[in-house]
């Protein structure tokens, strides 16, 4: 530096002053145009020539400022001495080539610059001597640094490579991989700042310097330094060698003051190839992809990929080798080898992986035969899921993805039932009597009787097709359970893993007694969660050997087919068994339907295939967002690969979402490939869709997807398994150390009532209070997650929660920790919903229309004919203590078809508003669906209506329901009532949700009723029933009137008369309102005429229609008689309309 700063300084001493000429080519103006050609050229050789002079100190200056660790620990003399060794002599001159492309403008564009500054500053400023020398040096050198600071950027970066570990080729290659991937263009001013920091004291300082020593020198010793300019012999200037000398001078004092600016920017510059940079960027990934998780060693080990090579073994096999780290400083790196298939796990640097093996001076090996590798171990993915992507991978991602889409049905009530039975049966009896009782009490419970009712199924049925399969239970009782001798249990081919290859694999099985039920197991070894169905022990005898096992039990109700999905799902169960207890190494699927069970061995080779699928989900799930390749933009990933297996295809439950996730995403993407023979059915799933609805389902879906993925809600459950409870404690979402004190008491099925109490004193300072979820672990490591629930109460002593499984079976010394489930961001509902606004249905191409193409919501025109004459004055009493804007939004609210958005600001009233509505609507007749974000808010407004003695069913769970609500919930209701059949549960809603009659002078009426037949008649007419077919009866000339009000507006052309106007007339359907629904059993003269109610039930040629309340009408023996006897016949069904009745709903 020192160097080029005396050549630049030689290059730039002052210019001749013009001397007068004759008029010519040999003027003043020419021999100033070739002065500043000659400065042009000089600065720009002498800078050239003092670069490639100290090229080799500069690379090693380079190399030691940004630490490069091949050289970090070595002096100056000794770096240089190692680079040749090491890279050859002209690894001195690395970078240097760029050196020359830049040194020469930089040189030419400082001197030239220094030249128009000072003289600017001279005349403009009238400043002169050594402050213009200070501020002239200044002012060139930073403009020649950003003239030319993309050229220093790549050769500081061609400097720091060493022979091996080139990132760039060349210059060019460095321009366009610096332009590409740091930022474009201002990619080339990193560490610009720190540059221009100390360019302007190092340009300044040296100019000036030399300045001062060249005056001086010339004033005190002209003779000894100076000689006559070669172009004005009347100007002294310095001789050469003094001239060098001033400007080493001049150049070591400016490096020496603007050094640390200089290490500051080499560090910048080179950021994004420094080690520590790469450190920082996996730290951070880390931190966003995987907050929380801890790097460890141990069973629970958790590494983090720092790199992965794909290289070829001496046998000439593909291997990928991982370079990992369980240190958080990313330091003491170790080795996994992966051979044979597990090259194809998709791992990446900067993911966390769990290593199952041994490990051997630092270096892991994963082969065919030993060992596994779990991707995103944290990641808790079920058995069920990974069993069913062994067909299609895409279906599993998708049921991960979009869970609350897939329906309930008949199948799976029944399969629940099934196993309920069977799991109650093997802690009590196999015998015929004690399985009828146990099926008839199970299919009694509130929770199968909703199910029931949801789905629109027979009691009775249920309860048949239950018990064809309680036979088969009996028969596998008594050929797995308690026999004499082991020679009685039936034989079987079952070889264990453990056992001698030699040894003869027949043997016979005993079901010793069963250990669990639903146990519910966490594994973060192996990614994997899920509820045994039975874990037994079981006894396998061959010959005169006997060994025992506790294995896993697995029930199936539908057809034996001994598949590989079932085995599969029996596998999986084996490795979730090892954390509670030592391997079973098998289990056992027993089909219900025939009582046929079959031993499943859990050998290595299913285990490792269906590792290796799990870490394909977890990676699709995982990389749900990607970035295209052509403009950068954040997008949807794709999914896994559609099949090209019609008839997989034809009977799957994600077929739409699958559909429509390839044609609205998938498709839409640059190269994506769809197979030929599927596009058919994505094109027949989809065709009800605009663009514009494919668009909105994509951009909800990447927005929804985005918002789980943000770090705040990448929170899961790990710290159950990470972090121990006396660190978590801190954060006050934990309690440890705690033992169970008193008998668990039972509140009812599947709920148990437990009480903790710290071991060593009082309960620690907490967030969790009453309501909040929790998960009980023990805090032994084999004991994670036993249980969920609710806190029921916490004071300075004790817990007491609700739970969904009995602990009091674990010992009493047992140590529990209670963890408090956060659900930052469940996005499975609203993905659903979005799910279901696309479907081919009535109801979603109405919403469609409104949310999507913005189609004007449809008002009513008059009041009068939504508000019951009756309701009048009572709803203008309401609106009494309400202002004009609040009667508006009641208005407009009442004469809604589609939906009205009532927008408030904080305190103005929108709770007192919503209850206003509400009351007002169940004035009118109409019913309610109240729901909202949180519970709370529901609450506030059933604490207001309470008040007013509206009626209404709070449903949700009873934890999270205020105290004082929790007396209208549904769950309360059922259990005060003891409901235990599907026709309490029908009379129990039909009850919570009555029709009043209204009786004016006009006569009876009922408006309730009026509505429901106006809606099933239009219900006929959509369906392709013509109006003149269709017949309506009834007994009340003011019920006519209502119906014939309604019909006007909306359908017209349909026949409304008394049953007296029908007698000896017919028509294709008929429907009858009974109109009278009353409390004091009060039916009138008209219901009371048997020959009446004869006509209007033989009106009917097809199609019969009787609607009316049940238990006024039963007040009449002939409409009793009538009610039993279809009753009987199973002729009635029960329409349960929420128009009639508040229902709140969460």
């Amino acid at each position: 530096m020192a160097a080029a700063t005396a050549a630049a300084a030689l290059a730039t001493a002052d210019p001749p002053p013009a001397m007068p000429q004759a008029a010519g080519a040999g003027g003043p103006t020419t021999r100033r145009d070739f002065y500043w050609l000659r400065s042009f050229l000089a600065g720009g050789i002498a800078g050239c020539c003092a670069k490639t002079t100290v090229a080799p100190l500069d690379r090693v200056k380079v190399l030691l400022q940004a630490h490069n660790h091949h050289y970090k620990h070595l002096g100056v003399f000794s770096a240089l001495r190692a680079v040749p060794q090491k890279e050859g002599f002209l690894g001195l001159y690395k970078g240097n080539g760029a050196m020359m492309i830049r040194i020469f403008p930089y040189g030419a564009i400082q001197f030239m610059a220094f030249e128009h500054y000072k003289t600017l500053i001279t005349t403009k400023l009238g400043i002169s001597g050594h402050v213009h020398r200070l501020m002239a040096g200044s002012m060139a050198g930073m403009t020649a640094v950003i003239c030319t600071y993309p050229l220093d950027m790549v050769r500081v970066r061609l400097a720091f490579q060493v022979k091996g570990e080139h990132t760039y080729t060349g210059i060019i290659h460095a321009f366009k991989t610096i332009y590409a991937k740091e930022g474009g263009f201002f990619g080339f001013y990193r560490g610009l700042m720190p540059t221009i920091l100390g360019m302007a004291p190092y340009a300044g300082v040296s100019f000036f310097t030399f300045g001062t020593l060249k005056s001086v020198g010339l004033s005190h010793a002209p003779t000894l330094l100076g000689r006559p300019s070669s172009d004005n012999p009347n100007v002294l200037v310095l001789k050469t060698h003094v001239n060098l000398l001033c400007g080493g001078v001049a150049g070591a004092i400016a490096q020496t003051i603007s050094y640390p600016f200089d290490v500051t920017r080499r560090r910048m510059q080179l950021g994004t190839v420094l080690p520590e940079f790469e450190k920082c960027l996996f730290q951070k990934k880390v931190v966003a992809s995987f907050p929380g998780t801890v790097l460890s060693t141990g069973m629970d080990n958790r590494y983090l990929v720092l790199a992965v090579n794909t290289v070829q073994n001496k046998e000439g096999n593909c291997e990928k080798r991982l370079v990992i780290t369980a240190s958080q400083s990313l330091e003491n790196k170790e080795l996994c080898i992966l051979r044979n298939d597990w090259c194809s796990v998709p791992v990446e640097p900067g993911d966390i992986i769990h290593l199952e093996g041994d490990c051997t001076s630092d270096t892991w090996i994963i082969d065919k035969d030993f060992g596994y590798l779990i991707l995103y171990p944290d990641m808790l993915i079920s058995g069920t899921s990974i069993a069913s992507s062994i067909r299609c991978m895409r279906r599993a991602v998708l049921s991960e993805t979009f869970r609350s889409s897939d329906p309930a049905t008949r199948q799976m009530l029944i399969g629940t039932v099934l196993h309920e039975v069977f799991q109650k049966a093997i802690n009590n009896s196999f015998a015929p009597e004690k399985l009828q009782e146990l099926a008839f009490q199970t299919i009694q419970e509130i929770r199968h009787l909703k199910e029931m009712y949801r789905l629109n199924l027979s009691q009775d049925e249920i309860k048949q097709e239950v018990e064809d399969y309680l036979p088969s239970f009996c028969k596998w009782a008594g050929d797995f359970m308690h026999k004499n001798t082991s020679t009685d249990f039936p034989q079987m081919q079952l070889s264990l893993p453990s056992d001698n290859s030699k040894d003869n694999s027949t043997c016979n099985i005993e079901v010793v007694k069963p250990m669990d039920i639903e146990e519910s197991i966490w594994s973060p070894r192996f990614g994997l969660k899920g509820k045994i169905d039975v874990t037994v022990g079981v006894k396998i005898h061959r010959g005169y050997k006997t060994k025992y096992k506790i294995m896993p039990l697995e029930l199936k109700t539908g057809k034996e087919s001994n598949s590989i999905e079932h085995r599969s799902q029996v596998v999986l169960y084996t490795l979730l068994s090892q954390e509670r207890r030592a391997d079973p190494e098998a289990g056992l699927l027993l089909y219900l339907k025939t009582g046929q069970m079959y031993p499943v061995p859990a050998n290595h080779l299913d285990k490792r295939e269906l590792l290796k699928l799990r870490n394909q989900m977890a990676f699709s799930l995982f990389h749900r967002i990607s970035k295209s390749a052509t403009r950068q933009k954040t997008q949807l990933a794709s999914l896994p690969q559609i099949i090209e297996e019609e008839k997989t295809c034809k009977y799957c439950s994600q077929i739409g979402n699958c559909a429509l996730y390839s044609r609205a995403v998938e498709q839409q993407m640059d190269g994506s490939s769809v197979p030929i023979v599927m596009l058919p059915k994505i094109e027949e799933e989809t065709q009800h869709l605009k663009q514009t609805h494919l668009e909105y389902f994509s951009l909800w879906c990447l927005m929804l997807t985005l918002e789980s993925q943000s770090k705040d809600n990448k929170k899961n459950h790990q710290n159950i398994w990470l972090m121990p409870a006396s660190e978590m404690e801190k954060s006050g979402s934990c309690i440890g150390n705690l033992i169970r004190m008193e008998h668990v008491k039972i509140v009812c099925d599947g709920q148990y009532l437990h009480n903790f109490q710290c071991k060593h004193g009082a309960i620690p300072v907490t967030n969790l209070m009453a309501g909040d979820r929790v998960i009980v672990s023990g805090e032994e490591r084999s004991l994670f997650a036993l249980s969920r629930g609710y806190v029921k109460e916490i004071n300075m002593t004790t817990v007491t929660c609700l739970l969904d499984r009995n602990l009091s079976v674990l010992p009493e010394s047992t140590l529990f920790r209670l963890d408090q489930e956060e659900k930052n961001c469940d996005i499975d509902t609203p993905l659903g919903n979005l799910s279901k606004l696309m479907e081919n249905t009535f109801v979603s191409k109405k919403l469609r229309d409104l949310i999507i193409d913005f189609r004007e919501p449809q008002f009513i025109s008059y009041l009068s004919s939504v508000l019951p004459h009756d309701a009048k004055d009572t709803v203008a009493c309401i609106l009494k203590g309400l202002n004009k804007p609040q009667r508006q939004a009641m208005k407009k609210v009442l004469l809604s078809k589609d939906y009205t958005l009532i927008v408030g600001m904080p305190g103005t009233g929108k709770t007192t508003t919503i209850c206003t509505l509400v009351r007002i609507l169940y004035a009118c007749g109409f019913s309610v669906l109240l729901t909202s974000y949180t519970h709370s808010a529901v609450d506030n407004i059933l604490l207001k209506l309470a008040k007013f003695k509206i009626g209404f069913l709070r449903l949700g769970q009873l934890q999270k329901v205020h105290p004082a609500i929790q007396q209208f919930t549904e769950q309360e209701i059922c259990r005060s009532k003891s409901i235990k059949s599907l026709a309490l549960l029908e009379e129990l809603y039909n009850s919570q949700v009555p029709a009043p009659e209204q009786v004016e002078k006009g006569g009876v009426s009922n408006v309730t009723e009026a509505k429901l037949i106006v809606f099933l008649t239009s219900i006929f007419v959509k369906a392709g029933c013509s109006p003149s077919d269709i017949g309506i009866i009834a007994p009340y000339r003011q019920q006519l009137k209502i119906i014939n009000d309604l019909l006007a507006r909306s359908i017209g052309m349909v026949e409304v008369n008394t049953v007296d106007k029908y007698q000896g007339r017919d028509k294709s359907i008929v429907l009858v309102s009974f109109v009278r629904s009353n409390k004091d059993g009060t039916v009138g003269e008209l219901l009371k005429d048997w020959r009446r109610l004869n006509v209007a039930i033989t009106r009917a040629k097809h199609k019969l229609i009787l609607l009316g309340c049940v238990p006024s009408l039963n007040c009449y023996p002939p409409l009793e008689k009538l009610l039993n006897h279809l009753n009987s016949e199973k002729l009635i069904s029960f329409f349960f309309c929420i128009w009639s009745h508040l229902i709140a709903l969460l």
